[in-house]
């Protein structure tokens, strides 16, 4: 990561990202809340490695989950706006499967790889190894948290947003809200390929053993990977190409729905639990618990 941050510039974008823990609100000093069912908002970080800047992409549960489609509607919406114009990418997370290596996130940047949105040629996935990784995210959280134990209450995602927007004073990290609006699925992806379980020579495949994976605009229906960070060795391929008469779908002409047409509802126990706590919450605050959904 040291070597690809020093080798980071205008053509090389290198960047590292990670999803914080759950924020919880409303945070009140009455004992009552103690017992109550919080509401949570999601925080996913991406780190440029070259000019040491932060992006936050924030979302109350209300308007997604924190699963691998949300992770990759970020990212999709990060690289677009801020690597635009790079020859080629390079993202460090760790190896979280849920979150940041598994299929769907895959798919969703070999997509974009191909497409004309970006210009990049390659997009290459490196993952720490799990038990000895810290991401410059690490630290971003670390101000955050550290800035929210001084705040007393926290009544609701405004208060959130004003507390990441002003944890840093230096270089304060930039704010983007999402909304449902903003997450795709990526189920028709996952329809249009075979997802097998073994290389192109016939070696079986591990997901949780692999520390680099390379996708390229040249090989629209190749994932290549590795079990090591070493740049002379080879790399394993994968041929997700699904076999069909005629000519393969190519993923960047794949349209993509919305994740939650509707937005995302809570429980009713939770909707219970939040309304019981309305009296010691400001009126001005009351708008977003009344306005929640339940299932």
């Amino acid at each position: 990561m040291a070597t690809d941050r020093m080798e980071a510039s205008e053509k090389t974008f290198v960047f590292s990202f990670d999803l914080e823990k759950a924020l919880a609100f409303p945070k009140l000093t009455t004992s009552v809340a103690y017992y109550k069912r919080n509401v949570y908002l999601y925080n996913f970080g991406c780190h440029d490695l070259n000019k040491n800047i932060s992006h936050m992409f924030i979302w109350p549960e209300s308007e997604g989950s924190r699963g691998a489609q949300e992770i990759s509607s970020c990212l999709i919406k990060y690289i677009k706006t801020h690597a635009k114009n790079a020859e080629k990418l390079i993202t460090y997370s760790d190896s979280c499967p849920g979150q940041n290596k598994n299929i769907k996130i895959v798919l969703s940047l070999l997509k974009l790889v191909q497409s004309s949105e970006i210009t990049a040629e390659s997009i290459e996935m490196k993952f720490l190894v799990s038990g000895h990784s810290y991401l410059p995210n690490d630290s971003d959280f670390a101000i955050i948290e550290s800035h929210a134990k001084k705040i007393q209450n926290i009544f609701s995602p405004d208060d959130w947003y004003n507390i990441i927007k002003t944890c840093k004073k230096k270089v304060p990290f930039n704010l983007n809200k999402m909304t449902h609006k903003d997450f795709f699925s990526t189920k028709p992806l996952e329809n249009s390929i075979n997802n097998r379980k073994v290389t192109v020579t016939g070696l079986p495949i591990n997901w949780l053993k692999m520390r680099w994976i390379k996708l390229e605009r040249c090989k629209p229906h190749i994932i290549q990977f590795k079990c090591d960070y070493n740049k002379d060795s080879e790399f394993n391929a994968i041929n997700i190409r699904k076999s069909v008469v005629g000519r393969p779908q190519y993923l960047k002409n794949i349209n993509l729905p919305l994740l939650y047409p509707k937005g995302r509802t809570v429980s009713k126990e939770k909707k219970r639990d939040i309304m019981n706590l309305l009296k010691y919450i400001p009126s001005d605050k009351h708008d977003y618990y009344k306005n929640l959904t339940t299932d």
